[in-house]
């Protein structure tokens, strides 16, 4: 019997528990322009990074954790990040936690590692998971650009 092949997905990957990166300014929800990212953005950048640095703490247990590379991979070496296995890593462009998966994904690739990043438009935080009716022609429908992700996930892990 052969080897199981491992191979690693995130869907809006939160790597960055300090909430460092530029676009949790870039991407803070906008009710003027319906912009931004719609569920994880209260509409100020601080409090987005305050909250987001809460569930961090809920999430690590200490502060020092915050930037332990097994629990903020944001802060993994070159080493570590060259030894992923390979990896899709979907996010979307509205989101707060966009620039944390390019700066990642882009330091992972220059480390050696085998990884594709999908960025949806105009998605925001894990939209994969949602069911809402939208400019789909069906009555009912699920989100289409949930639908495309998911099968881009599941195309991936087949492949």
């Amino acid at each position: 019997a052969g080897a199981t092949a491992l191979r690693l997905v995130t869907i809006s990957a939160y790597t960055d528990l300090r909430c460092s990166t530029p676009s949790y300014d870039s991407r803070v929800w906008r009710e003027d322009s319906r912009r931004g990212d719609v569920c994880f953005s209260s509409g100020d950048a601080e409090q987005d990074r305050q909250q987001g640095r809460v569930w961090a703490q809920q999430y690590a247990a200490r502060p020092e954790h915050a930037t332990h590379p097994e629990a903020a991979p944001y802060y993994a070496s070159d080493g570590a990040l060259g030894a992923l296995p390979p990896t899709l890593m979907v996010v979307g462009d509205e989101e707060s936690m966009l620039s944390e998966s390019t700066e990642l994904a882009a330091r992972a690739r220059a480390a050696g590692a085998d990884l594709t990043l999908s960025v949806y438009p105009r998605m925001w935080h894990v939209w994969p998971m949602y069911s809402e009716a939208c400019r789909c022609p069906e009555p009912g429908a699920v989100l289409c650009e949930a639908e495309e992700a998911l099968a881009q996930i599941a195309a991936w892990c087949r492949a």
